[in-house]
Order: C-alpha cells, then sequence, then structure tokens
C-alpha cells in the first residue's frame, strides 16, 4: 500500500473514533438530563430513607446513584447491570463505555496493521472490513465478559440465600424483630461480600422508611434478578395478606433451600461419570492401552526376528 492508502485508512479510523466519541458524548448528555428531569419525582423518600439511616457506615454517593437510577421512569438497564454485578461507582458505565470503547479502536487498529503487514495485496475496502470485523468481534466479547460477571454475581447472591435466611432465624430466635435481624444480618455480611450488604442495606431502609417487608423484598428480587429472591418476596407478600407470621415462612423456605441446594449437589455428582467419560476416554484410556500392548507388541516383534534369523 502507498502513502495515499495509508492516509485514507487513517482519515477512515479518525473518523469512526470521532463518530463513537460524539455518540458517547451525546448519550452522557441524554442521561444527565434525564436524571435530572427525574431528580423531584421521589425526593422526599429517598430523602427520608438516607435521613434515617444511623447505623451503618456507607458511601452517600453510590446510594444516590441508586435512588436516581431506580427513580428513573426509563431505566439505565445497563447501569443496572453493573449494580448487579457489584460496581456501585457513579461512573462505572462511564468506565465501560471507555474502555469499550478504547479495545474496539485498539482491536481495529491492530486488525487493519496485520493485514496490511500480511504479505497480500489487500485493497482498502478489504482492510477496513477486517478491521471491522474484529472491532465487532472485541465489541461482543466485552458484553460476553459482562454477561459472565452478572451471572457470577447472581449465582453468588443464590448461594448466600440460604445463609441468609439461617442467620435471620437466629436472629429472630433471639428475640430481634425482622427489622432489626436484617440490620444486623446486613453488617454481617458487609465483611465478606460488600455487594450484597449493599443490597441488604437498601432492602432495610425501605423497611425502616415504612415500606412493607414484601414490596422491600420485592425490591431485592428485582435488582438481584434471582428467582429464589422473587419466590421469597412472593411468601412474605402472601404472609403479610393473610396475617401469617414471617417468622414461619422463612423458616419453611430455609428448609425448602437447603433441600433443593442437597439436590443440586446430588445432580452434579450424578453428573460427574457422564462428563469423565470423554476425559478418561481421550487421555487415560490411550495411555492404559499402551500399558498393556507395548509389552505383547515387543515380545511378538522378538519371536517375529528370531523366526526370520
Amino acid at each position: 500500500m502507498n502513502f495515499t492508502e495509508w492516509a485514507a485508512l487513517g482519515g477512515v479510523f479518525v473518523s469512526v473514533l470521532m463518530v463513537v466519541s460524539l455518540l458517547m458524548t451525546v448519550a452522557t448528555k441524554r442521561i444527565k438530563s434525564d436524571k435530572r428531569a427525574q431528580a423531584h419525582t421521589r425526593q422526599d423518600d429517598v430523602a427520608e430513607i438516607l435521613a434515617i439511616n444511623q447505623y451503618f457506615s456507607i458511601d452517600q454517593e453510590q446510594y444516590n446513584h441508586y435512588f436516581s437510577l431506580t427513580n428513573n421512569t426509563n431505566t439505565d438497564e445497563v447501569a443496572m447491570r453493573l449494580l448487579r454485578c457489584g460496581f456501585l461507582s457513579v461512573k462505572a458505565k462511564f468506565y465501560l463505555n471507555t474502555i469499550r470503547t478504547s479495545l474496539v479502536v485498539i482491536t481495529a487498529l491492530a486488525t487493519g496493521i496485520v493485514v496490511v503487514t500480511s504479505g497480500k495485496d489487500y485493497q482498502v475496502g478489504m482492510v477496513f472490513a477486517f478491521s471491522t470485523i474484529g472491532a465487532g468481534i472485541m465489541y461482543t466479547l466485552v458484553g460476553v465478559v459482562l454477561d459472565k460477571l452478572e451471572k457470577n454475581s447472581m449465582r453468588q447472591s443464590r448461594k448466600l440465600l440460604p445463609d441468609l435466611l439461617d442467620l435471620l432465624i437466629v436472629c429472630i430466635d433471639a428475640g430481634i424483630s425482622l427489622n432489626a435481624a436484617f440490620e444486623r444480618v446486613s453488617q454481617e455480611f458487609a465483611v465478606t461480600n460488600s455487594n450484597f450488604s449493599f443490597h441488604l442495606v437498601i432492602l432495610t431502609l425501605e423497611a425502616r422508611a415504612g415500606r412493607p417487608m414484601g414490596a422491600a423484598m420485592s425490591n431485592l428480587a428485582q435488582r438481584l434478578q434471582v428467582q429464589e429472591f422473587r419466590t421469597l418476596a412472593i411468601l412474605f407478600k402472601q404472609s403479610e395478606r393473610m396475617g401469617a407470621s414471617g417468622y414461619d415462612t422463612m423458616r419453611t423456605y430455609s428448609q425448602e433451600m437447603r433441600e433443593k441446594r442437597l439436590l443440586l449437589a446430588e445432580e452434579k455428582a450424578n453428573a460427574l461419570p457422564v462428563k469423565m467419560l470423554l476425559p478418561m476416554a481421550v487421555f487415560i484410556f490411550p495411555a492404559n492401552l499402551m500399558i498393556v500392548i507395548a509389552p505383547v507388541m515387543m515380545n511378538l516383534m522378538v519371536m517375529f526376528s528370531d523366526f526370520n534369523n
């Protein structure tokens, strides 16, 4: 490629970068305007929830960020996914977009350089096509990584639910009310899992502000996107509607969660022989076959050599 083609390729990449930067700027301004427009919808409720918080050492900015997301009618799904993954910073989405854009541009440039220096005489359109494909793959990979982190966070929350119920039952057996039990347990989880504790603190603040426990648990299930928490929220709502004890509900559901966890462990254990079949057939069986057959083959070779002599 001559200098003109290199200059054209560089101009195309610079143009793409400028367009992406312009789109990011417009999107950021749009999000900020939506947040300002919706800031006064439930300002009194948010102020009340944050004002009664006196037992938790919280980051005010993180909680304001969460309430600004939930109070907005057009909820930013990417920001909520980052919140579920444990990225509680206000600039989490900005960092994600910056990293994604940087990786896409770097991948496009690297792909173009590799194609140009491969020794084949590609046209500018072909180089741009390869660069676009590489950039698209990198853009998709960033989304895959985010999905993986979100699934890991959901799996971790699902694993913590039986422990949460057991701790709540222990606190209630000790004579603590349900709301106070949630406060105490959320403080304990702050040491081991700060992300899960963050969501529990929000549930506690909503309950202390006067929201029914069933509605607060439903909001928790909506934040975490875990089916088991949705089921628990439904049980709390039914117990409140029928006047039943939430303590009995948690004890029964805790027992069901233990049985379900045991069944899942047995299911995974029963699936191990099938999963081990392919590695054994590929790696272990040929080695054992060689160990058994090699001496026999050596003896046969010696016998045939003696017979020929």
